[in-house]
């Protein structure tokens, strides 16, 4: 499977030297773009699609168009820091509306892989490192070699 990874877009509508938010939606077209070029078969949005758990109504529409004109490749968006109220309550869940968006707030397996939304540290079990143990893990969080940064490390690394 190709995999296409893109993270930390942090869109946000400021005009402060430079139009923030038309270069976030540059920057996220040029990378479909380049998916579609490299024939990839997933996408995977590692968080912080935003800049802040309160986003302007012009951020949304800005990046609700984006996802509208979604290139036909299936996307996982996992909740970053920046894009949660909370872990269950995140301004990315919309995004799910769009044709195969994929918006991931909970731990889970899927396709093979494994995913981790943003957690405090203090939030990350040996447990659940255990549970999601996989070839492959794809997270928002600190993670330094396989060992998290609580000090968990992933079995068999």
């Amino acid at each position: 499977m190709k995999i296409g990874i893109i993270a930390d877009i942090h869109f946000k509508a400021s005009k402060n030297i430079f139009d923030r938010l038309e270069m976030c939606k540059q920057s996220l077209l040029w990378a479909y773009q380049q998916f579609e070029k490299e024939n990839v078969d997933l996408i995977v949005n590692l968080g912080d699609v935003y800049d802040s758990s309160v986003v302007s109504a012009e951020t949304i529409q800005t990046v609700s168009s984006i996802f509208k004109a979604h290139p036909d490749i299936h996307e996982i968006v996992i909740a970053g820091n920046h894009d949660s109220f909370n872990y269950l309550n995140t301004v990315v869940s919309h995004l799910s509306i769009h044709n195969d968006v994929e918006v991931i707030t909970e731990p889970e397996k899927s396709l093979g892989l494994s995913f981790l939304p943003y957690r405090k540290t203090k939030d990350i079990t040996e447990d659940l490192l255990k549970e999601l143990s996989n070839d492959v893990l794809f997270s928002h969080i600190d993670i330094n070699k396989s060992t998290s940064g609580s000090g968990f490390r992933l079995p068999g690394v």
